[in-house]
C-alpha cells in the first residue's frame, strides 16, 4: 500500500512539474484577466436587465467566437432543450456565466492563474462597491488560434468544498435528454 502511495506521489509530482503557475504580473496572465473582465463588463448589464429568460444565448449569438467549439455547442444544445420543453428542470436553471439566478449588479475578474495552457480566473459578484468575500465561480480560458476563448466554468457549492463544472453539467443534461 505504501509503495502505491509513493508511486502515485511520484506520478503526480512528475505531472505537476510540467504545469508551472504564472502569477498575475505575467503579461499572458494579465491578458487573460483582461479578456475575462471585458466579457463580464459586456455581459452583466445584459443579464441584469433580462431576468425572466435565459440570456446566455445572447452571448453565444453575439460573441460566439469567444467560446470553444465544444462549450458553444453544449450551450446551444442546452438552450434547444429549454426552448423545446420550456422546462428549467431539464436544463440549466441558473446563468452559466454568473452561477446565479439573481445576478449581482457587477462582476470582477479578481485574480488569475495561468497553469499550462489554461488560465483560471476567479470571478466575484460586486454590489455597492464591495465584492463577494469568497468567489464561487472560476472562468477557464485558453488561447486558441492566438486568442483567448472560454473553455469551461468551474463552480463551488455553498459548502465551498465540492466543485463542478459547466461542461460536466451540460453533458449530464444532454445525456439524460438523449436517453428519453
Amino acid at each position: 500500500m505504501l509503495n502505491k502511495k509513493i508511486a502515485a506521489g511520484v506520478i503526480v509530482g512528475v505531472f505537476m512539474s510540467g504545469c508551472v503557475e504564472k502569477k498575475a504580473s505575467d503579461p499572458e496572465t494579465i491578458s487573460c484577466l483582461n479578456f475575462v473582465q471585458g466579457f463580464y463588463d459586456w455581459y452583466v448589464p445584459v443579464a441584469f436587465n433580462a431576468r425572466n429568460t435565459p440570456v446566455y444565448p445572447t452571448a453565444i449569438e453575439k460573441k460566439g467566437d469567444i467560446f470553444s467549439p465544444e462549450l458553444k455547442s453544449q450551450l446551444q444544445t442546452n438552450f434547444k432543450i429549454y426552448t423545446n420543453q420550456g422546462d428549467l428542470i431539464k436544463s440549466l436553471d441558473f446563468d452559466p456565466f454568473l452561477f446565479s439566478q439573481d445576478p449581482w449588479p457587477a462582476y470582477k475578474a479578481a485574480s488569475a492563474v495561468l497553469t499550462g495552457e489554461k488560465c483560471y480566473v476567479s470571478v466575484s459578484g460586486v454590489s455597492g462597491g464591495k465584492a463577494q468575500e469568497i468567489s464561487n465561480l472560476r472562468a477557464v480560458s485558453e488561447k486558441q488560434n492566438g486568442k483567448w476563448v472560454f473553455v469551461d466554468f468551474i463552480y463551488k457549492g455553498s459548502n465551498q468544498v465540492e466543485e463542478t463544472n459547466l461542461l460536466e453539467l451540460l453533458s449530464e443534461i444532454v445525456g439524460s435528454e438523449n436517453k428519453r
